[in-house]
């Protein structure tokens, strides 16, 4: 269990390596395989790979926090894909990345890729995403790609494709960039429709896989936190691709009701990463601060 003191000066930049010896997905040694407890700390100022370069199943990443991202060398500033849990992460400021040599890849703020049985659960950016795609490459305002659960989570700014060759917006999405219509399941998850009222969440629409649509005032609304109502989403998609629009605390508890009783067993067949969430997973609530956005505490 790793506990992380990273607390630099503002004019201190660390040029960060990744967990792992080895930044290179065909080495073992570049997989993560542990519980890092962040417990609240606050990182900042980080340069280089993502803070994980691969978490494998079975790991954990929980209460940690990154503000003022240098530029990341890497398909998001958490890990460039998840197998395991990642667990009230928030980020807060722009999320630039390095110029990759493929750009046909795909890249959020937090994740790259979350893969199947593996969950993202809690966790937040407020900031732009500034990124790298071509081709069929996507980018995602909080994770590039989703084959897993995403459990209230939001995000909040702009998504901007770095390429030349392409137009600004070229396949960039305000929550999820691209998502496996199978094992893929979005519960609860929102973005601010205020900073692009033309942004979308990813192309095909498909119920129970968006990120909803919110106003500035509602995601910073004591509603969105604990309301025991569904929250109204904006009206720029059709009502009938939208499931499950509660608070994000009502979200949590009827996502934990649902995970005790065994309804998210096939989007979630790895036991491990399942018992986890049945032990830890109703700590993951957010609080209500007035005239900001919400996060886990």
């Amino acid at each position: 269990v790793l506990q992380p003191e990273l607390f630099l000066p503002d004019s201190v930049c660390i040029d960060w390596c990744g967990v792992g010896l080895h930044c290179d997905e065909a080495n073992e040694e570049s997989r993560c395989n542990g519980c890092f407890q962040g417990k609240g700390s606050s990182i900042r100022n980080l340069k280089g790979k993502p803070f994980f370069y691969h978490l494998v199943p079975n790991s954990v990443v929980e209460n940690l926090e990154f503000s003022d991202v240098v530029e990341v060398d890497g398909c998001g500033i958490v890990a460039n894909h998840c197998e395991g849990l990642v667990c009230a992460v928030y980020a807060d400021g722009k999320i630039r990345q390095t110029e990759p040599a493929n750009k046909e890849i795909y890249s959020g703020s937090l994740i790259g890729t979350i893969e199947e049985n593996s969950c993202m659960i809690g966790c937040a950016h407020v900031g732009a995403v500034e990124a790298w795609a071509t081709g069929n490459g996507t980018i995602g305002g909080l994770v590039g790609y989703n084959k897993g659960l995403l459990v209230s989570c939001y995000h909040s700014g702009t998504e901007k494709n770095l390429d030349k060759s392409v137009e600004d917006n070229y396949h960039t999405y305000a929550g999820i960039g691209t998502y496996d219509a199978v094992n893929s399941y979005a519960y609860c998850c929102y973005f601010n429709s205020d900073i692009d009222p033309t942004k979308t969440d990813y192309p095909t629409l498909a119920p129970g896989r968006l990120c909803f649509p919110l106003l500035t005032s509602q995601m910073q609304s004591e509603d969105f936190v604990s309301s025991l109502e569904e929250l109204i989403v904006s009206n720029q998609i059709d009502i009938e691709f939208f499931e499950h629009h509660w608070s994000l605390n009502k979200g949590l508890d009827l996502f934990m009701e649902k995970l005790n009783n065994g309804e998210f067993s096939n989007y979630f067949a790895n036991a491990a990463n399942r018992e986890w969430l049945k032990n830890h997973g109703s700590a993951y609530r957010y609080t209500y601060v007035p005239g900001t956005y919400p996060r886990i505490k």
